[in-house]
C-alpha cells in the first residue's frame, strides 16, 4: 500500500493552492531578477488578490501580504492602485 496514489480530499482547493503557489513563485523569481518592484510583481499580486487565491492559506488579504508576500497590505494596495 506504500505505492498507492494519494487520494485528493478536495481537488478544487488543491487547484487553488497550486495556482497560488505558481503566482508566489513567479513573484519571487521576478523580485530576484529585477531587484525592485516591477510591473510583473504588481501583476502577480493583482492576480492573487483578484482571484482570492490568498484564501487557500486561510488568511485575509492583509495577512497574506505580510506572511507570504513580504510586504505590508498598505504597500500592496498602493502598488495595485498606482498601476
Amino acid at each position: 500500500m506504500e505505492n498507492q496514489p494519494e487520494v485528493l480530499n478536495n481537488p478544487a482547493a488543491d487547484d487553488i493552492s497550486f495556482e497560488l503557489g505558481q503566482w508566489i513563485g513567479r513573484r519571487q523569481a521576478f523580485a530576484l531578477t529585477a531587484g525592485k518592484t516591477a510591473a510583473a510583481d504588481v501583476e502577480c499580486l493583482r492576480r492573487i488578490r483578484d482571484g482570492n487565491l490568498f484564501r487557500a492559506k486561510g488568511v485575509d488579504g492583509a495577512g497574506f501580504c505580510e506572511q507570504y508576500a513580504g510586504v505590508t497590505s498598505s504597500y500592496a494596495n498602493r502598488l495595485l492602485r498606482a498601476d
